[in-house]
């Protein structure tokens, strides 16, 4: 865990799940600049481009019907899924600084200012969770796609099938459907009580590569920056720079997109205008925090910047 940046330069949890969703954003959000592209070769010349798991009907964005996605992982997340009994069963969790292992998230943790501290994050579980009803696309995306959610989670250690569906399922199974968000009952599998060591420290480096990329990417997950020190491609302001060219590119075949947004927009304004997906985040928290504990909000100043 690195601690808060202000700029957006830094990855504040770089555990594999994490990294894994954050490289997943970015596939989807190439795949929507390449949605766009092929409308207009389509409009131009009949062509229809390069694939996309995306097509432009009828002006809205649509996810191709035969595509699928799934979640594979070499042992359960940290958090409430590693959790097999005791009374903090189903808590909300966060995860330790320095070490591998999470504390059950009874009050709210004082976090500090930014590059002060480790930051105090939710665990794997609870975020897993979080993508059954909010999807993983996250806030940007949503302004222009539907929320995008896992078919299945298949995990090959540490798997306890009660303890990971209570964990990843069943505590926001109850939720209501809010705007386009509602439940996923994602599929859950794995080697049954296969137990592994979990005692050693977490890795100090973590690897990524997204499908289009020429090169596998190396992280020093303590500093939230690659090992040469330069940002990683999947930190905020990267992924922010991505989001706004992918909607340019919408913008020339469907011009009406986001009209609000434009290019001296934070980073924090752009996510202010997914207001159904904040309506649907602020209500699997209140459903969350009646029975499960607290969720650790971040503080709001990681979103204030700008990309000029």
């Amino acid at each position: 865990l690195a601690s808060y940046a202000g700029n957006g330069c830094r990855l504040h949890d770089c555990h594999a799940a994490v990294i894994a969703r954050r490289s997943f954003v970015r596939y989807l959000t190439r795949q929507v600049a390449q949605s766009a592209r092929n409308a207009r070769r389509q409009s131009a010349r009949g062509d229809p481009g390069e694939e996309s798991i995306f097509k432009i009907h009828k002006g809205n964005i649509q996810l191709r019907p035969e595509v699928s996605f799934h979640f594979f992982s070499s042992t359960a997340p940290c958090g409430d899924a590693f959790i097999t009994g005791g009374t903090s069963c189903g808590m909300l969790r966060y995860k330790v600084p320095f070490g591998e292992g999470t504390e059950a998230s009874y009050k709210p943790v004082t976090q500090s200012h930014a590059g002060r501290s480790p930051a105090c994050i939710m665990s794997c579980s609870d975020k897993i969770l979080s993508w059954t009803y909010l999807g993983l696309q996250g806030s940007l995306l949503s302004t222009v796609i539907s929320p995008v959610y896992l078919d299945s989670i298949t995990m090959t250690s540490n798997f306890n099938i009660a303890a990971s569906q209570r964990a990843l399922t069943d505590r926001l199974s109850r939720l209501a459907d809010r705007h386009h968000f509602s439940f996923h009952a994602t599929q859950l599998g794995g080697l049954a009580d296969t137990r592994r060591d979990v005692s050693r420290s977490p890795a100090e480096t973590g690897l990524n590569l997204c499908e289009g990329d020429n090169a596998m990417e190396i992280i020093n997950g303590e500093q939230g920056v690659r090992i040469d020190q330069e940002v990683s491609r999947l930190c905020k302001r990267e992924l922010f720079g991505q989001f706004l060219d992918a909607v340019a590119s919408l913008r020339k075949v469907l011009p009406a997109v986001l009209p609000e947004l434009n290019g001296g927009a934070s980073y924090r304004e752009a996510k202010l205008m997914a207001g159904e997906y904040r309506s649907a985040k602020a209500a699997m928290r209140v459903h969350l925090q009646s029975e499960f504990g607290v969720w650790q909000p971040k503080p709001f100043t990681t979103d204030e910047f700008s990309l000029h």
